[in-house]
C-alpha cells in the first residue's frame, strides 16, 4: 500500500470515528430529550385533567370524569388513562395498543422505551377521593426518534464523504512533492536520469529531493565521462583525422563482421574511389588541390553511405576511399556510383570508381582481389564510368522484379522459407537465446538472407516478410528465447504495435520468449521510432536488442539512455579493439552498460582464444561459428 493510501486511510478512519462518536452523542441527547418530553407531557396533562375533574364533580361524578377523560384520550397523544377511587378500584379505564406503522421493529426493539406514566391525586376540598394515571403514547416518541436517527445517519454519511474528499485533496497537495520524488526514484531504477528543479517546501522532503538530485547528477556525469572516453578511443582507433572517414582497420573489421554473418547485411557491394595519378596532380597543381580533391571524394562517399543501413565509407590508403554498401541490388549500386562519377567529372576531377559484390562466407582477401581487378578495368577507361566486377554468387537467379515478387510471395504462401537458429551461449554453456537466420529454398538450393533481402527491400516487401516470419515463429514451441531481426519499415509502421498486441495472448499460450533485434544504423537513423518500439516491446514482456552495434560518435551512447535496449550485439573483434592496452576503455564501456542495465553479447566469435579473451573481460554471452553453427529448425 502506498504512503498516500496509508495516510488517507488512517486520517479517514480517525475522522469517521470522531464523526461517529459526535453523532452518537447527539443522538443519545436527542433520545433523552424525547423521553423527558414524553414524561413531562403526561405529567402536565395528568395534573390539568385531575384538577378539572376535582372542580367539575368534586371527584365523585364518574360520568363527568369519563367525559373529560375521553376528550383528552381522543387526542391520540396518550397510550392509556386510568381513574381509580381511594381504594384503588378502577372507576374508568381507556387504553390503546402500541402500534408502530412507520418505525422498523428492529429499531423499536433496540430502543425499548419504558412507559412514561404520571399519576396525580383527585380531591374534594382537603379530602382525597381518587387517583388519575396517564401514560404518554410511546408511538409518537418512536417516530420522532426514528426520524432523528435517519437525519443523523444522513448527516454522518454526507459529512464523512466531505471529510474524506477534503483529506484526499489536501494530501494530494501536501504529498505532491513526494509523488515527484517517487517518479524520480522510479526513473533512476529505470535507467532514466531526471533532475527535479522544483524543490518542495517541506524540509524533510526537500532534503531527500536534493540528495537524489545529487546522486542523479553524479551518475549522469559518470555516464557522460565514460561515453566521452569510449567515443574518443573509438575515434582514435578507427577514424581518419584528415577526412573524418573511418580508417583501414575499421574497414577490415566491418567487412569481416558482415561476411561472417548470415543476416540481410551479409551481402552487398564493396566500392572503391581512387584518384588518378595523384603524384602528377600534386606536382602540377600543388598539395592544396590534392587535398581538395580528397575532401571532395570523401564527401561523395559519405553521402552515398549515409542512406544505406550499415553502410560505411573508409579511407584505406592516402588517396583511396572504399565503401561497404550492404543490402542493395546491383542496379541501385550502379546508379549511386554512376552519379558519383558524373559529379567527379563535373568538378573536373579524374577519379576511378569500381565495385565488387560480397557474400556471406567470402574471404576478405578474395574480395579485395576482385576489387583491384575492377579498379584496373575502370582505370583503363580513365574514370568515364564505374566498373562493376560481376561474379556469380550463391546461385542467385537473375530475375526481373516481377519474377522476384512472384517467387517471394509464393515462398511465403507455400512456406519455402527455412529457418536456421544460431545460439547465444553463456559462460556456463547454457543456451540463452537462438537467433533466427532466414534462408530461402529456391530451385533446389538455399539462399542466405543476404542474397535475397536486397530484393525484398527494393520490392518493399520487408514488412510483409517480417510479419510472416513472426507468425510462423509463434506457431512453434521453442526451448529458449528466439531473436528475430526486424526492419526499419516494420518498427516504423503505425499498425505494427496493434498487430503485435493482437498476437500476444496466442504467443503467451505457447510460452514464446521473443526478442526483436534492429540494426544499429536503423536505430541511429530513427532514434525516436526505435525508442517508442523498444518501450512497447518491453512493456509486453519481450526484449529489444541492437545488432551490429558500433560507436560512430558519442551520439550512439547518448541514445542508449533514451532507447534502453535489453542488450547490444557487438562484433568480437571490434569489442576487443575497444579494450586498449590497459583495459581502460573496456571498463568505460562496461560502466555504461551497467549504469543503464544493458547486456553485452559478443558476436562473430570464431576461436577458443577469442572466447577466452572475452570471458576474461567479463563478457559472458557469446555467439559465433565457434560457439555454435546455425542449425535448421521450424520457422
Amino acid at each position: 500500500m502506498t504512503l498516500f493510501k496509508e495516510i488517507t486511510l488512517a486520517m479517514s478512519v480517525l475522522v469517521v470515528a470522531l464523526l461517529a462518536m459526535t453523532m452518537f452523542s447527539n443522538y443519545r441527547t436527542n433520545v433523552r430529550f424525547i423521553e423527558d418530553q414524553l414524561y413531562t407531557s403526561a405529567r402536565n396533562t395528568a395534573s390539568s385533567l385531575g384538577l378539572a375533574i376535582s372542580k367539575a364533580s368534586d371527584g365523585e361524578d364518574v360520568a363527568m370524569a369519563e367525559t373529560m377523560i375521553n376528550a383528552v384520550f381522543d387526542s391520540g397523544l396518550y397510550e392509556g388513562i386510568v381513574y381509580r377511587n381511594v381504594d384503588g378500584k378502577i372507576l374508568y379505564d381507556r387504553h390503546t395498543p402500541l402500534t408502530l406503522d412507520t418505525v422498523p421493529e428492529w429499531f423499536a426493539n433496540s430502543i425499548a422505551l419504558p412507559p412514561a406514566v404520571a399519576s396525580v391525586p383527585v380531591g374534594k376540598e382537603w379530602m382525597l377521593v381518587g387517583r388519575l394515571q396517564i401514560e404518554g403514547h410511546r408511538g409518537q416518541a418512536y417516530t420522532q426518534m426514528w426520524e432523528a436517527f435517519k437525519e443523523v445517519i444522513a448527516s454522518f454519511v454526507i459529512l464523512s464523504v466531505i471529510a474524506m474528499a477534503g483529506i484526499f485533496f489536501m494530501l494530494k497537495v501536501v504529498l505532491r512533492s513526494l509523488e515527484a520524488v517517487r517518479e524520480q526514484a522510479e526513473a533512476v531504477s529505470g535507467n532514466r536520469f531526471i533532475i527535479q528543479d522544483s524543490l518542495p517546501r517541506t524540509k524533510e522532503i526537500r532534503d531527500v529531493v536534493q540528495a537524489i538530485n545529487t546522486l542523479v547528477y553524479k551518475v549522469k556525469e559518470v555516464y557522460k565521462q565514460e561515453a566521452d572516453a569510449v567515443a574518443r578511443y573509438n575515434t582514435l582507433l578507427y577514424e581518419d583525422r584528415q577526412t573524418h572517414l573511418k580508417n583501414r582497420d575499421f574497414f577490415m573489421m566491418k567487412l569481416g563482421s558482415l561476411v561472417s554473418g548470415e543476416d540481410r547485411f551479409s551481402s552487398g557491394y564493396v566500392a572503391a574511389f581512387q584518384l588518378c595519378d595523384p603524384d602528377k596532380v600534386k606536382h602540377e597543381e600543388g598539395g592544396y588541390v590534392l587535398q581538395k580533391v580528397l575532401s571532395f571524394i570523401s564527401d561523395i562517399a559519405r553521402g552515398i553511405v549515409n542512406g544505406v543501413e550499415e553502410g560505411v565509407a573508409c579511407r584505406v590508403r592516402e588517396f583511396d576511399v572504399m565503401l561497404i554498401i550492404p543490402s542493395l541490388e546491383e542496379s541501385e549500386v550502379t546508379g549511386l556510383l554512376t552519379s558519383a562519377a558524373e559529379s567527379c567529372r563535373g568538378a573536373g576531377y579524374c577519379v576511378t570508381i569500381a565495385a565488387t559484390p560480397y557474400r556471406a562466407g567470402e574471404a576478405a582477401s578474395e574480395l579485395l582481389s576482385h576489387l583491384d581487378y575492377a579498379l584496373m578495368q575502370a582505370e583503363a577507361e580513365r574514370g568515364t564510368a564505374p566498373f562493376i566486377y560481376r561474379a556469380k554468387h550463391d546461385n542467385v537467379p537473375s530475375w526481373g522484379h516481377d519474377a522476384w515478387r512472384k517467387h517471394l510471395r509464393n515462398a511465403m504462401k507455400l512456406d519455402h522459407f527455412v529457418a536456421f537458429y544460431q545460439p547465444v551461449v553463456s559462460r556456463n554453456g547454457l543456451t540463452v537465446q537462438q537467433e533466427l537466420l532466414l534462408r530461402l529454398e529456391l530451385e533446389g538450393s538455399l539462399l542466405n538472407a543476404g542474397a535475397f533481402i536486397p530484393v525484398v527491400g527494393h520490392l518493399e516487401l520487408q514488412e510483409e516478410l517480417d510479419r510472416y516470419v513472426l507468425d510462423k515463429v509463434g506457431e512453434t514451441l521453442h526451448a529458449s528465447e528466439i531473436a528475430v531481426n526486424v526492419s526499419g519499415d516494420f518498427i516504423a509502421h503505425s499498425a505494427t504495435m496493434g498487430w503485435l498486441a493482437e498476437r500476444k495472448s496466442a504467443w503467451e499460450t505457447k510460452k514464446l520468449e521473443l526478442s526483436f533485434e534492429v540494426s544499429n544504423s536503423t536505430v541511429m537513423a530513427e532514434p525516436e521510432t526505435a525508442a517508442t518500439f523498444s518501450a512497447f516491446v518491453q512493456k509486453q514482456g519481450w526484449r529489444f536488442g541492437i545488432d551490429h552495434f558500433t560507436v560512430e560518435s558519442e551520439k550512439e551512447l547518448t541514445f542508449l539512455q533514451r532507447i534502453k535496449p535489453s542488450y547490444l550485439k557487438i562484433d568480437a573483434v571490434y569489442l576487443l579493439s575497444l579494450v586498449g592496452s590497459e583495459g581502460k576503455r573496456e571498463a568505460a564501456l562496461f560502466t555504461i552498460a551497467r549504469l543503464i542495465d544493458i547486456e553485452l553479447i559478443a558476436t562473430g566469435v570464431d576461436s577458443e582464444e577469442t572466447a577466452d579473451r572475452l570471458h576474461k573481460l567479463g563478457i559472458d554471452l557469446l555467439q559465433g561459428f565457434w560457439i555454435g553453427e546455425p542449425a535448421k529448425g521450424a520457422v
